[in-house]
């Protein structure tokens, strides 16, 4: 969901409403506009690497490379970085090794998997910041492909059964979270380590190690535990349980299931279920062996605050909620109300900071284009955007002039506010 109006609004939001923003697009060569702070950032991380190509990608300047060789062994694949263009940090890279090259534990691990006699295409090795690097080697028999993720002491955190072509990771960049839930983590969880972090519509999902078992746990944005999930075994589960779903699809197959824990206490499992002639679908599955059909994606409610959903509710009627992200430290509710698009900004403690969506240049008020043409009379408009905070009402016009990008803030007098 990171697109370049949530950042307009982020900046008018942490100046609140006093100073202006400024646009950031993507010109024709991605590489002339990554900052000097990532620049020298990566030169330092990777002084000797060549053949660097960078490109812009959302958020992030993704640079592509390759490092000398020194086993002098075969050309190795393109290397890769990730930084942010917010703040120029190093957030992720992704560096092709030779099989020799994978940790002993991966190693052994691998070779005594169902895997072990399928082709290996590639090795990937994944560092990231604030996270437990990840080793994954993609292997393929016949028509089949699959991507094993591993820790480095030979964990399987992950399995992806033909991931797209040329995937770069890039989902797999970790996302944000606040200090109170890595507290919870490690009250609850002492000793865990962290191998993902995923911020989406549905909440905070961050992947643990704990004991050599991979747990996710979901969490709201504004940090209450949603649930917490861990892949079931069949072999695991009770017999009752597996009987009453054999009796509700007698001919069923079960592709793969899970076991839910919910903070008041209940349990449960979701199993994908195979049926000739049918599509996959799934089911939920009580301990007690009441079979139901999962109510909506996540299983366990939706990741939005209460707080903001009341204020939506209250503020936007009728609207219906697309998206729910975190960025820069903000919550971001996407929203479709009376047939806009809208961007609904919350700070971590729930205070609404503004809303924002874009608008076309004949949706001005006359007095603001009046303002518009005094003051820039050879302007190209690019983007429009309405803001409303609590601390009052602004546009957002971005505009060029002269090949020279600017960002204004007006009133709805058609006064320039920066």
């Amino acid at each position: 969901m990171k697109t370049p109006i949530f950042f307009s609004a982020i900046l008018i939001a942490s100046s609140l409403l006093i100073s202006g923003c400024e646009k950031s697009q993507m010109p024709d060569k991605p590489q002339d506009t990554v900052s000097g702070d990532i620049l020298r950032t990566f030169s330092e991380m990777f002084p000797q690497a060549s053949n660097v190509q960078w490109e812009l990608r959302g958020d992030y300047a993704k640079a592509s490379f390759d490092l000398p060789d020194e086993t002098k062994s075969p050309a190795k694949g393109k290397n890769s970085a990730w930084f942010s263009n917010r703040d120029g940090e190093w957030n992720m890279t992704e560096k092709d090794i030779r099989y020799e090259e994978l940790p002993d534990a991966v190693k052994t691990a691998f070779e005594a998997s169902e895997y072990s006699s399928w082709r290996i295409d590639d090795v990937d090795m994944i560092i990231r910041h604030g996270v437990e690097e990840i080793y994954v080697i993609e292997v393929e028999q016949g028509n089949n492909e699959t991507d094993l993720y591993y820790s480095a002491d030979g964990i399987l955190t992950k399995k992806i059964e033909d991931a797209e072509n040329g995937y770069d990771y890039e989902d797999y960049i970790p996302g944000e979270y606040t200090s109170s839930i890595r507290e919870y983590i490690d009250n609850k969880y002492p000793g865990a380590r962290i191998t993902d972090i995923d911020d989406d519509e549905n909440g905070i999902e961050i992947e643990i190690i704990h004991e050599r078992e991979v747990i996710e746990l979901l969490f709201t944005y504004d940090n209450k535990l949603i649930y917490t999930k861990t892949e079931a075994r069949l072999s695991e589960i009770p017999q009752s349980v597996l009987d009453a779903v054999y009796k509700e699809y007698p001919e069923c197959r079960i592709d793969e299931a899970d076991f839910y824990v919910l903070p008041d206490g209940e349990e449960y499992y979701i199993f994908e279920i195979e049926m000739r002639g049918k599509d996959d679908f799934e089911i939920k599955a009580s301990l007690d062996g009441t079979i139901s059909i999962p109510d909506n994606g996540n299983h366990a409610g939706s990741g939005i605050p209460e707080k903001a959903a009341e204020f939506i509710e209250t503020n936007y009627p009728g609207s219906r909620i697309t998206d729910t992200d975190m960025e820069n430290g903000y919550i971001v509710v996407e929203i479709l109300h009376d047939g806009t698009e809208k961007e609904v900004i919350f700070s971590q403690s729930m205070e609404w900071i503004g809303t924002i969506w874009e608008i076309g240049y004949r949706q001005l008020p006359e007095n603001v284009k009046d303002s518009l043409k005094t003051n820039y009379p050879k302007a190209e408009y690019d983007d429009i955007s309405f803001f409303e905070g609590p601390d009052g009402d602004c546009y957002i016009i971005e505009m060029e002039i002269r090949d020279r990008d600017i960002t204004i803030r007006m009133d709805q007098n058609g006064n320039i506010l920066d």
